[in-house]
């Protein structure tokens, strides 16, 4: 699904539902996005500080724009702006997406040129706060309006916890993913000629402290002549976090809530409807992926505060050793009309 695919399909979706009752104009948000990057292991790690407007209108879109902190990092992404447009359904007086396409514009600080990054992420749930998704990430590197790098990949998430993930996560790069309900997993990345790198593991031998997973790695580099694939072996400790099924996906909803300290004295209400919303996605052979959204809304289904965290970190797989990390906190609160 493309950029303009995905916006013509939830456009017509958009026109066929119905309005939440009784919403109130757009309002507006402000606040900071605090990015924090080691990008591999030994890296020191960064943090930075945006300052972010966000512009809701109704509960089917917002645009943030993101300003410069006192000192741009040399690595990692900048954000500039993002748009999240949605299908909301609102059950039992709690606004749940079902759909959105969340499009971001970064700068790749790595590089010595400003790169531009096109991100496009679009989320389909069966259900308000169930497990299974299906999510289509598509992402282009810029140069002067070239494109030079690009990953397109789709994960599907099933509602036992189990996902598969396929397509490409770089340039020229085949990419596949399957991780178990009971944590049994296999990764295929390869990029032809230059590198191959399978990855499977275990069940893990218990949900105890003490539990094993049996790891298996087949590595081969750049290809010039006969060059053997190498298979090695490792059985390391656990160093994933315990959690029923490798897809966690949790929803609380607190009517009157109290808002928080991070909200500042710019929102208008002391008390709203509060929305948690949390997944964490947890890859054997790699990573851990977590996203907490925790939003107050009036009672006309306006945001007044947002609080949203996602990270994701990657670990070698042969020794639980932390390899990266990348997290982005955004704190939002209403100003005033």
């Amino acid at each position: 699904m493309g950029p303009r695919v995905a916006s013509a399909f939830l456009a017509l979706a958009l026109t066929a539902a119905t309005a939440p009752p009784d919403l109130q104009p757009p309002v507006t948000l402000s606040g900071t996005r605090t990015v924090v990057d080691a990008p591999f292991a030994g890296s020191p790690v960064m943090t930075t500080s945006y300052p972010v407007a966000e512009k809701d209108v109704g509960l089917q879109s917002r645009t943030l724009v993101f300003g410069s902190p006192p000192s741009l990092p040399d690595s990692g992404f900048q954000p500039v702006t993002e748009s999240i447009t949605s299908l909301v359904a609102i059950p039992n007086g709690s606004p749940t997406e079902t759909l959105s396409i969340d499009t971001e514009t970064r700068i790749d600080r790595d590089a010595y040129q400003p790169d531009q990054v096109n991100d496009m992420r679009s989320v389909t749930t069966t259900g308000p706060g169930q497990v299974a998704t299906t999510e289509h990430v598509v992402e282009a590197v810029e140069t002067n309006g070239a494109t030079f790098a690009s990953v397109d990949f789709v994960r599907t998430t099933n509602l036992d916890g189990s996902f598969d993930e396929t397509g490409s996560v770089s340039e020229f790069n085949t990419h596949s993913l399957h991780v178990g309900a009971d944590f049994a997993a296999n990764s295929h990345d390869q990029t032809p000629g230059f590198s191959l790198r399978d990855v499977s593991t275990s069940t893990p031998s218990s949900d105890g402290p003490t539990a094993m997973v049996h790891v298996i790695v087949a590595f081969r580099g750049r290809t010039v002549g006969n060059v053997p694939i190498v298979t090695t072996s490792y059985t390391v400790r656990r160093w994933f976090p315990v959690q029923p099924r490798p897809t966690l996906a949790e929803r609380a909803v607190t009517p009157n809530a109290s808002l928080p300290p991070e909200c500042g004295t710019l929102a208008p209400a002391s008390h709203a409807l509060f929305v948690h919303a949390r997944r964490r996605q947890i890859d054997p052979t790699g990573s851990i992926r977590e996203l907490v959204r925790d939003t107050y809304y009036d009672a006309g289904y306006a945001a007044v505060c947002r609080i949203e965290t996602s990270s994701s970190t990657g670990y070698d797989a042969a020794t639980g050793a932390q390899t990266s990390l990348h997290s982005e906190r955004t704190v939002l609160a209403r100003t005033p009309r």
